[in-house]
């Protein structure tokens, strides 16, 4: 499985989802929905990461090709879902039968 880039920090720096939370003054399920791929950086959790000691820029322009690749992916394993689950078209007509002469 992809980790994101803030599930990264998170893991080196040995802070739990709910750690980081209270760091930046978000809740714990911010944090999941952001390594997930479905939420963005908001300010504080950027003020956050620049008192970690990263650059909350950087950071969030890795997390965006995260999230953009995340979000393609699981568009395209729906597509093949759907694909898969719907049947093939059958030809309802009567079968002729060939002379054989």
């Amino acid at each position: 499985m992809n980790i994101s880039p803030i599930g990264e920090i998170r893991e080196v720096r040995g802070l739990t989802q709910l750690d980081l939370a209270i760091i930046a003054g978000v809740s714990q399920s911010y944090i999941s929905q952001i390594e997930l791929g479905g939420a963005h950086l908001n300010k504080r959790l950027k003020n956050a990461l620049g008192q970690l000691g990263e650059d909350p820029d950087q950071v969030a322009r890795r997390q965006d090709n995260f999230t953009r690749r995340t979000k393609r992916r699981l568009k395209d394993q729906a597509r093949r879902q759907t694909a898969a689950a719907i049947p093939a078209p059958c030809d309802s007509r009567p079968k002729k039968k060939h002379d054989a002469a």
